[in-house]
């Protein structure tokens, strides 16, 4: 008798925990249901590009530059017709313009950024000439 209630008393408590689990369709998180208004995925690394009109990882593209220290990256992703280069790093997103175009040395600005070339290295610098990256 002292079995079956122990038994009883059991099942009774599995049924308990099992329906006070039960999760509401409000609070029902999705992993991966993070698109954002263009309907790129930030959980796999994507992120809207203007120049490119789609989603894209700035950590793939072709040019990477980096901070003093290495600990932060930037990818930059240049126009086909190179009149303007866009900007990806944790400082945000950034559509710099061409100001001068000489012997391939290009310099592109969007307020306090610039985005420049020396001989064969790009550097990324704010208005106080203070290098970000490079």
């Amino acid at each position: 008798m002292t079995r079956m209630i122990t038994k009883n008393t059991f099942y009774c408590c599995l049924i308990f925990v099992f329906s006070s689990c039960k999760a509401s369709k409000e609070n029902l998180l999705i992993v991966g249901a993070d698109n954002d208004k263009n309907g790129c995925k930030a959980s796999a690394g994507y992120q809207w590009s203007e120049l490119k009109k789609e989603c894209i990882r700035s950590f793939e593209l072709p040019l990477q530059l980096y901070n003093e220290d290495k600990t932060f990256g930037a990818g930059v992703l240049f126009a086909k017709d190179s009149s303007r280069a866009e900007v990806f790093c944790k400082e945000g997103r950034f559509i710099l313009k061409t100001k001068e175009k000489f012997n391939f040395k290009y310099l592109f600005r969007n307020g306090d950024y610039f985005l420049k070339k020396i001989d064969s290295n790009w550097i990324f610098i704010n208005v106080n000439k203070e290098m970000i990256y490079n």
